[in-house]
């Protein structure tokens, strides 16, 4: 497929012509790609029909393209805990920002525990958020798998056990992942 070509849900949109010759033929022959979208937000189904112009040979793939969703807050004057996802989760990066002249710290907990509980379930990763500075950090292409649900909790503090909140509108972090 070409690339940065926008996939809508219930659509059909051309993507490619590619032209060849197979060597040691004189015929050239024209490559179609077309591309069917259905879905809504979430898991999209993606047809490609990939057609020779002249051949009657004719390909037909489907594939589930799994969606990305977002989970965005805006800083409490809380620990902001909150069960994201319930199930297993592909985390595929982090966005924060902060107005404060301290960072914070975000925490993604592994766990079916709803909600989290700040300084006291397991933290698996940590990213921390210096003032004025917007971040997004991407993970691995592949993402981070979270096998059990994907918890938050948002702490002034570094420390595992931290449980000091941070207060209310001090920055805004958005998660962005892939429910499996």
């Amino acid at each position: 497929m070409a690339d940065n070509t926008p996939l809508v849900a219930n659509a059909s949109v051309k993507v490619a012509t590619d032209e060849a010759a197979y060597s040691g033929e004189n015929a050239q022959f024209q490559i179609n790609r077309l591309v069917h979208v259905s879905g809504s937000e979430g898991a999209k189904t993606v047809t490609e029909v990939v057609t020779a112009a002249g051949s009657p040979a004719a390909v037909a793939l489907t594939v589930q393209l799994p969606g990305v969703s977002k989970y965005r807050v805006v800083l409490l004057g809380t620990t902001n805990a909150v069960r994201i996802n319930s199930g297993a989760t592909l985390v595929k990066g982090v966005y924060g920002f902060t107005k404060r002249a301290t960072p914070f710290y975000v925490k993604l907990h592994d766990s079916n525990v709803n909600p989290p509980v700040a300084g006291t379930t397991t933290v698996d990763l940590l990213f921390g958020f210096q003032a004025g500075i917007p971040n997004y950090i991407p993970l691995p292409d592949a993402g981070v798998p979270f096998a059990s649900g994907l918890g938050i909790t948002v702490t002034a503090g570094i420390d595992d056990a931290d449980t000091d909140a941070v207060d209310a509108e001090d920055g805004v972090v958005m998660v962005f992942y892939v429910d499996l």
